[in-house]
This record gives C-alpha cells, structure tokens and sequence, in this order.
C-alpha cells in the first residue's frame, strides 16, 4: 500500500511473517509510514537496516521517538514487526536506540527444544541457527507460543536446541521452574517436566559452584535432588525422558547433573527405598565438589595430561571429602560418593586404593555411571562414545573395577533403551 511515492506502509514488512497479525498490533487510528530507502535496506542489510528503522521511524505525531528517547508503546508494536519481520531481537520497554544497538552485540544462549511445550507462551525471543557458520535468526517472536506442528519439524530435522538473549535468561529460568515443579492436575507432560528440572539443575549447579559456597550447593542439591526423585521414581517415567534432555558438555556441572540422574535411575533401579534415592540423587550432584578446587587449564586441557597434572586430578576426591566431612546434613553414603567413585574393586583405584568391602554401596552406584557418563559425553581430547560401546567397555572391568550386580543393572536399563 503506498502511501506516497517516497514512503511505503509498514503493512508490506510485517505480512512476510504469517504469526504477526498486523491488525493486533496497529491501532485504527495509527497512521505510520517508513521512507521507501529504509524499508529497502532493511530488506537488504540486516542489523544496520534494522538500528535505522528505529532512528527513521516517522509518525504522524511528531515528537514521539527522539534521538537517544524511548519509543513509546504503539512504536514499540511498530518496530518490533520490522525488526521480527528480518528476523532480529525486538524491543523491550523502556528501550532507547543506543541501547538496541547494544542488544547485537550481547551473547545469545542456548536452550533446549525439550523444554519447550506446544500452546505454552514461554515470553521471549526464540532464536536458530541454520549452520554453525551463520549468525541466528529470530524463530518464534516472544507473544507466539510454538505449536505441535514446529516442534515436530524441529525435531524432524535434528534440531535440539534454540536461542535466546542472554538477558531474558530470568524470564526463561522462570519458566523453567513453572514447567519443572508444577504438579497434580496441572502438572506438564513428564518429559518436558525431566527436561526443565535438568536446565534448572545445570544452572544453580553452575550459580553455585561460581560461588564456591558449600552451604549454599548442598542446600541447593538437596531441593534439586528431591524434585528429581518425585519425577525419576513416576511409573511412567523411562529412561529415554532421560536421554532426551540431557547435556553432554564437559562441564563439571553439567557431568554432577547427568551424574545425579543416573545414579537415582539407578539406586531406584536395584530396589533402593525412595528415601535412599533422593540421597543417592544429592550425593551425585556433590560429587565431583573436589574439582572447583582445580584449574581450568587442567580440566579442560584439550591433550593426554602429563604426570603432574594427573596428579593434580587425582586429588578431587579428597578435596571434596573435606568440603563435605564437617556436614551434618549428608550421610556416611553420600560423602563415600565423593570420595570413592575412583576406587576399584581390585584395589586400583584412588584416592586410597580400597578394596571390594571397604567401597560403600553408594559409591560403586557412583563409580559406574560417572565413567559412563564421562565416556558418553563430549570431551576436549575426544568425541563422545555411543551408548552400546560405552556399556561394553565398562563391561570389561565388571568384577574387577565395577560392582557385578551394579552394573549389570545399569546395562538392563541401557539396553531397555536402545530396543525402544
């Protein structure tokens, strides 16, 4: 619709996008137009258009957007169709041009598709990326929730994970607990409930191994451990709830994550009373507490460590042992999961070298699928190993390193899951 020879309705940017409804976000009486050079940059040059869509924008009230101002409410609407229309960040309230400009350069991060439930608006921008070489695109704008039919493309052509700006992360921490710890009839599908509860998990792990605070991590492990269990211990939970969701990073918190998952999978698995696998679950989220205490440089060091290094590694046990020792909150099994899960059965292992009896139960739960964990997840020296190969080579040390029972339990479930 022109509007002048110079100047063509906002109209023509915002139907390229068919979930923007113009007639929701234009009042009747809002007579707005862009210069016909910008709407054409903005079809051609990307985040300088867009950051001069904002400078140019032009209403009939003038006075509205100035240099370096706010743009009130209808602009905002306005904008924010080009700026989606391109597929770049809208603007949040309250939101000068300087500022915007910033928001280009501010790290996206990102997020799981499994957590993500169709008709749920999660209330922020929804970024992808086609190809690891290109910068990402806005997906779904914040007022849209997905629907079945784009998660079930999503997944259809392999895609995990989206994005989201680095300063909306509180809004989807928030969503996440909702999702996570909403129960009774309004509970969420389980699967998407194991998925938030592992973002959730992974992030106040993360939050509080940066502080260093023991009593803040322990307090925080025990609240994580207990909402995992309620979901690991459902009659329709399965493992591949599991397998879907989690992170396969070498970070130590998302490795006590996973960690934790699996040894309550697995205490429950064995037999073990609920009350126990809540334990256990908090156990694996401490039980790698030892290596804040060692460098980054060691561990994430991309070659074969030499034998300082090692040694250096070989003392996390210990060092967690003692960050755990004066508690009076955790049990005898739990702080033998930080300072057993090296031990072997033949005596082999570290920090001290004991033998089957003298290895709490706990810890041979925690010793195999701490490795299990370690051999299926990416690395800096190497790729990951595929399920079925990690079981068969822990099957090699069954009876000498792993506990028999223990680990013939987890290769049942493991294998339950790759016939599904």
């Amino acid at each position: 619709m022109l509007a002048g020879k110079s100047a063509v309705s906002i109209r023509v940017a915002v139907v390229t996008r068919p979930e923007m409804r113009p007639s929701t976000l234009f009042p009747p009486d809002f007579d707005l137009t862009v210069p016909l050079p910008t709407l054409l940059r903005v079809k051609s040059t990307k985040v300088g258009a867009a950051v001069r869509v904002i400078r140019t924008i032009q209403v009939s009230r003038p006075g509205i957007l100035r240099r370096g101002g706010n743009l009130d409410l209808a602009t905002r609407r306005v904008t924010n169709c080009v700026l989606a229309s391109i597929g770049y960040p809208t603007v949040p309230p309250h939101t000068t041009a300087r500022q915007y400009r910033e928001m280009f350069v501010t790290d996206l991060i990102p997020i799981s598709v499994s957590t993500l439930l169709p008709t749920e608006v999660v209330g922020l921008d929804l970024f992808r990326q086609e190809t690891e070489s290109e910068h990402c695109k806005l997906y779904r704008a914040a007022d849209y929730p997905l629907t079945l039919d784009d998660l079930s493309r999503l997944k259809h052509r392999g895609v995990t994970r989206l994005f989201i700006n680095k300063a909306s992360r509180s809004v989807y921490q928030s969503y996440l607990r909702k999702v996570a710890t909403t129960s009774g009839p309004d509970a969420f599908p389980l699967t998407a409930r194991v998925g938030a509860l592992n973002e959730v998990v992974r992030d106040v792990l993360e939050s509080a191994f940066k502080r260093d605070d023991v009593t803040e991590t322990v307090n925080a492990a025990e609240k994580l451990g207990s909402l995992a269990t309620e979901l690991i211990t459902q009659d329709e939970f399965t493992v591949s709830d599991l397998f879907q969701v989690l992170h396969h990073d070498y970070a130590t918190f998302t490795h006590s994550a996973n960690v934790a998952f699996y040894s309550g999978l697995l205490a429950n698995e064995l037999g073990y009373s609920k009350e126990d696998v809540e334990k256990i679950t908090t156990g694996g989220l401490l039980h790698d507490l030892g290596k804040l205490e060692i460098g980054e440089h060691i561990l994430c060091k991309p070659g074969k460590l030499n034998d300082d290094e090692f040694r250096i590694i070989r003392l996390h046990p210990t060092l967690g042992f003692k960050k755990l020792a004066h508690r009076d909150d955790l049990n005898e099994g739990q702080l033998m999961m930080a300072y057993q899960h090296h031990e072997r059965l033949d005596g082999k292992g570290y920090p001290v070298g004991c033998v089957s009896d003298d290895i709490h139960p706990w810890a041979k739960i925690c010793a195999v699928v701490d490795v299990f964990e370690a051999l299926t997840s990416q690395r800096p020296y190497r790729t990951p190993m595929t399920r079925s190969k990690a079981i068969a080579l822990l099957q090699r040390d069954s009876g000498t390193h792993f506990d028999s029972e223990v680990l013939a339990c987890w290769k049942s479930i493991i294998q339950r899951n790759l016939a599904s």
